[in-house]
């Protein structure tokens, strides 16, 4: 059994962008994330604050810890993403809703 911090340490990643709405940043996030197939029994949740990104959830791989922090940081407008996603590979394949 693998045990998980409840505040793991968060993955930043900081580029410059131009000024986009943080509403505007949210949704088109969430749309990329709602069209992955792998990703849709997983819940990740998003917050846009001032162009940071701020990524919350459990994944079942790192390679989807990676794609959903790259679909993030290449949104126009966003200036940083915060990571707070989990790896946990027992997480794969539940009866979640996809990204909130």
């Amino acid at each position: 059994m693998t045990t998980f911090s409840p505040s793991p340490s968060p993955t930043s990643i900081v580029r410059p962008g131009q000024h986009v709405s943080d509403d505007k940043i949210k949704a088109s996030v969430l749309k990329k994330l709602g069209k992955d197939p792998l990703l849709l029994h997983v819940k990740i949740t998003v917050v846009v604050h001032n162009g940071v990104v701020y990524l919350y959830g459990t994944v079942p791989t790192s390679a989807q810890k990676h794609e959903v922090e790259n679909w993030a940081i290449t949104e126009p407008g966003v200036k940083k993403v915060v990571s707070y996603i989990v790896v946990n590979p027992d997480e794969g394949g539940g009866s979640g809703t996809g990204p909130y």
